[in-house]
Formats: C-alpha cells, structure tokens, sequence
C-alpha cells in the first residue's frame, strides 16, 4: 500500500520519519536497534515514530527517486533506545505503556458516552418533530443534555493534545531535547487526528447556543398556549 508523503533526510525535522541506516548509525551510542515482530534485526528502510509506528522496505534514496513511500501495514516494529544519554535503561517507543492504554480507553469510554447523549438529543428532536410534549420547554432540557457531550469531546481533546505532545515521554524518552537529539520526528501534534474533535465540539457548541435561543422562543409558545386554553 503507497503512502503519498513527504519525506526529508535523517536530521531534516521537516520530515516525516528516519531512513534506518543512518537513524542506527547517528544513535548507535545510545543502544539503537530496530527489530520486527519476531525481534530479528532490521538494518535498511525507513521507519516513522509518529503517530505511530510504521515501516517502509524502502530507503530513503527510494523515497525521494520514487516520490512515494510504500507502507507495509503488516509490518510490525519495535524501535528501542535509551530513555536519555546518560540512562542505561532503553525502552521501546513503538510500545504502547500502560498508562497509554488507559488514556486510550479513557477516550473511547468519552466518545461512546458523547455518541449516546447524541442519540438521546436525536430522539427528543423527533419527538418535537411529531408534535409531542407541546407543553414541556424541550430546547431547555436540551442545552443541558448537549452539555454533556460537549464537555465529553472537550476532555478528549485535551487528553488527545496531551498524548500528541508527550508521545516520546509517554514511551519513556526523558524529554524534547532527547527527542531532538535522536533526531525523532516529533510534530507535537497531530492536526488531522484533532479535525474531527474540532468539528463535533464546534457543532455541539452551535447547537447548545441554538437551544438556548429556543428555549426563550418555547417559553414563550407555552405562555401563549395556556393563556388561549384559559380564553
């Protein structure tokens, strides 16, 4: 599968990974070494840290003739060095610690708990649709409910800007000079992976301002209704 991306050399921080040979050559001092699934050796290839770990066959000589990395999905990598250069511990930044999967799960129980409210709000909008519960301000119960959601995709946000910003830390890098040292790719942040969360949050907060105004407008037709009953 061909990945259309741009690729720079090994120390450019424009790029968007590291040709292996020369990221094992460069680290050697720090305990280097790229292995598969099966922890035999790689040796030649590109790789990429970030958002996740991905590898190519191809040099980074093929990449820049070719104009196209082809990325092997199956390929599973393990990308170990030190956590700094004057620890002897080494780590492996492709793994997933345990603190990562708890944020992760954390994220998803944020997003199935935002999709239900989503669905509640649906149900209610369908009910005003069909002209139920006329004498009940629904608008107002549902700026409150889309709260709920709102504040929802809001935590994952941050959560999700937390890990961008600290991916290496969060694998047991010391800090962003290391980082730079290593000559990692490290954006801070994934702004395709923050488009979707923008826009939900955004949409969440049009609609809680919407309900707003049309629990005035509601109030007022429940008024209005009463006082006719009562003539």
């Amino acid at each position: 599968m061909g990945s259309r991306l741009t690729a720079g050399s090994n120390g450019d921080h424009t790029s968007i990974g590291n040709d292996v040979r020369d990221f094992l050559n460069s680290n050697k001092r720090y305990g280097a070494r790229i292995k598969d699934a099966y922890g035999i050796d790689i040796s030649e290839g590109f790789i990429i840290t970030f958002p996740e770990c991905l590898y190519s066959w191809q040099t980074i000589k093929d990449i820049k003739a070719q104009g196209i990395i082809k990325i092997d999905n199956e390929m599973k990598i393990k990308v170990i060095i030190m956590k700094s250069p004057f620890a002897p511990e080494t780590v492996d930044i492709c793994s997933k610690t345990e603190l990562i999967q708890k944020l992760e799960k954390t994220i998803l129980s944020l997003e199935s708990t935002a999709v239900l409210f989503e669905w509640i709000i649906l149900i209610a909008i369908s009910t005003i649709m069909c002209g139920l519960f006329k004498n009940w301000n629904i608008p107002r119960i549902l700026s409150f409910v889309a709260g709920i959601p709102l504040t929802m995709f809001t935590i994952e946000l941050v959560i999700k800007l937390y890990m961008d910003i600290n991916h290496y830390q969060l694998r047991g890098i010391e800090n962003n000079d290391v980082v730079n040292l290593y000559e990692l790719y490290n954006p801070r942040i994934d702004f395709l992976n923050m488009l979707g969360i923008c826009v939900s949050i955004l949409c969440c907060t049009i609609f809680v301002v919407s309900m707003v105004i049309a629990t005035k407008q509601r109030r007022n037709e429940i008024i209005l209704n009463k006082v006719n009953k009562s003539n």
